[in-house]
């Protein structure tokens, strides 16, 4: 069976992951889980919390990629490549390459970052911080001055150099779904009696510290870093939890906010020039982050749980409070289901489809996280949940005919499982492949 091209489509594809959320082919596998476990875990996850924590991560991914503005965008440009790659249309195929270079400049390639000591921090030795702008490069190697890059630099407590890493769109959702798996893990430890909580919460802060200072995990960890220091929080969970918070924000700005967003001061100065500006253009989602973070700070000064809320600190960035920014997402939704329709595109139903149960989580949710911190697997209502792929998961999809199914999907004819696989796997050879000749 196939399972993709997990070096590119993965989030971050240099960790070995135990399982991975795979937003072409709308599935997620578990390495280290068979069928039968899973079940056991989903029927039963109080008793495989490590394993539950760990599905809730996955599930977390694929609810931001169905659930906010920026995963429908990124639908819809899923839809619209693999649309173009069935009509045949050789000039509507600049989608496919689009889609391709979209998914890279969620991640930036790992060139971007740098790491130059594996030292490790603590709560009592913190990292320190610094923020930089650079310039990436374009397709054919030269620096493109329209298109600035934001970095985080981290220096050890003794000021020698760490790591220099880009907050990217992938940071935000590695930021997310690890603080959903982190509160999963939490429903497990409150429900101890009080002298094991104090003991747990303890040894599960330790354990959170040392992977939030590790320097091989500085990809990853950076945006919990910046909004930890930003606003001066010293509880890493409630780190994760608002860190969390402002990323679910950032991946919902509309393009009316991006208009909006207010360049914090310390940004606007001679040497940096007019990249801040170009990053808001460009709709950078990690930067858009930086910002809200240190509006807020320069409005609010440190986080303070009593007077911390959202509409403060959208009020803090000149932009609309949560109501009308709901009303702004929703209407931008709306406006991108109304194109596809129009084009009449082949996968229309199943954007819809998906859509529906990601707008059904982000209404309960709110834009920020600010009605829930999480959400479980089991409570998940929808038509569409994603295909799960255990390490024993088989199935035959070879003699399926690709142009029945397409016909089906014309004609809003449910399909199975075997019938999207094949259609998933034509697409991501053809996007691959397509790709890959673009400009030779």
């Amino acid at each position: 069976m196939y399972l993709g091209n997990n070096n590119f489509w993965k989030i971050f594809p240099s960790v070995d992951t135990l399982a991975y959320y795979h937003p072409l082919g709308n599935f997620i596998t578990f390495n280290k889980l068979s069928e039968e476990q899973f079940d056991e875990v989903y029927k039963s996850p109080d008793k495989f919390s490590g394993h539950q924590s760990i599905i809730v991560h996955e599930v977390q991914h694929w609810l931001d990629h169905i659930g906010t503005l920026w995963g429908v965008q990124k639908l819809a440009k899923t839809y619209r490549a693999f649309d173009s790659i069935f009509h045949g249309d050789e000039s509507e195929m600049f989608k496919v390459k689009e889609l391709h270079d979209s998914f890279k400049g969620d991640k930036f390639a790992t060139y971007y970052s740098e790491i130059y000591n594996k030292i490790q921090g603590s709560a009592r030795e913190p990292w320190r911080y610094s923020f930089s702008m650079g310039l990436r490069y374009d397709s054919l190697g030269h620096i493109d001055n329209s298109k600035p890059i934001f970095f985080t630099k981290f220096n050890s407590h003794n000021d020698l150099p760490v790591a220099r890493v880009p907050l990217s769109t992938a940071s935000l959702l590695e930021t997310t779904a690890t603080f959903a798996e982190m509160a999963s893990r939490l429903v497990s430890i409150y429900s101890l009696d009080e002298e094991s909580l104090k003991i747990e919460l303890k040894l599960y802060s330790d354990e959170i510290f040392k992977k939030l200072y590790n320097s091989d995990l500085s990809l990853y960890s950076v945006g919990v870093h910046v909004t930890t220091n930003i606003l001066n929080i010293k509880d890493p969970i409630r780190g994760y939890e608002i860190a969390s918070r402002f990323a679910t924000l950032s991946l919902n700005l509309t393009n009316e906010s991006f208009e909006k967003l207010n360049i914090p001061k310390s940004f606007k100065v001679k040497e940096w020039q007019e990249r801040p500006v170009k990053l808001i253009e460009l709709k950078d989602r990690g930067f858009a982050f930086v910002c809200l973070l240190m509006n807020y700070a320069e409005e609010y000064g440190a986080y303070n749980l009593k007077n911390f809320n959202i509409d403060h600190v959208l009020e803090a960035s000149g932009l609309s409070n949560s109501e009308q920014l709901e009303k702004d997402v929703n209407n931008e939704i709306l406006n991108i289901s109304k194109e596809l329709s129009l084009e009449q595109n082949t996968f229309f139903n199943l954007f819809t489809t998906k859509v529906a149960t990601g707008s059904a989580s982000r209404n309960a949710i709110g834009i920020a996280q600010q009605r829930i911190e999480t959400e479980s697997y089991s409570k998940i209502k929808g038509k569409d949940l994603p295909y799960i792929i255990c390490n024993d998961t088989y199935f035959e999809y070879d003699e399926i005919s690709l142009q029945e199914v397409i016909d089906k999907l014309r004609m809003a004819v449910p399909i199975t499982r075997e019938e999207w696989w094949a259609v998933y796997e034509f697409c991501e050879l053809k996007t691959d492949h397509f790709s890959e000749i673009c400009g030779v």
